[in-house]
């Protein structure tokens, strides 16, 4: 009795156990899963990618020549109209300068900024004492 006994509880426990799982066929793999090809599975006959992009020029910027700071012609005349018109309206002037305290706005548009207000102080006679003039090169 106790034998048909124990039979039955681990014929029950079986029954309400969940199923068990299939076996991998694969082998088991650590880390991220995999998002794309590899390079394993990449073929053969692939042309390497054209990497000359890298080894153009930057753009001009304030200590490169050409910048021309002050002048009608050069990079500064062509960039400094862009961030003014930006930052014509007031909104967006509000917007940068909560970005720029946070810290994620572009160097070169800040440094633009700051230099337009020194000159527009300085052409309005805000700057009574002529420190807000920038030097030009």
């Amino acid at each position: 009795m106790r034998a048909s006994l124990t039979c039955i509880l681990l014929a029950t426990a079986r029954a309400l156990a969940p199923a068990a799982r299939p076996r991998r066929t694969h082998p088991a793999r650590h880390g991220a899963p995999k998002d794309g090809p590899s390079y394993a599975d990449l073929p053969r006959d692939v042309e390497p990618i054209d990497t000359s992009f890298l080894e153009e020029k930057p753009p001009p910027s304030w200590g490169s020549e050409g910048w021309n700071w002050g002048s009608a012609n050069g990079a500064a005349h062509d960039k400094a109209a862009i961030v003014r018109a930006q930052f014509a309206k007031r909104h967006r002037r509000t917007s940068f300068m909560a970005w720029a305290k946070c810290g994620t706005v572009d160097a070169g548009d800040l440094k633009m900024a700051l230099a337009l207000s020194c000159q527009r102080a300085r052409n309005l006679g805000y700057d009574e004492d002529g420190k807000w003039d920038l030097p030009v090169p």
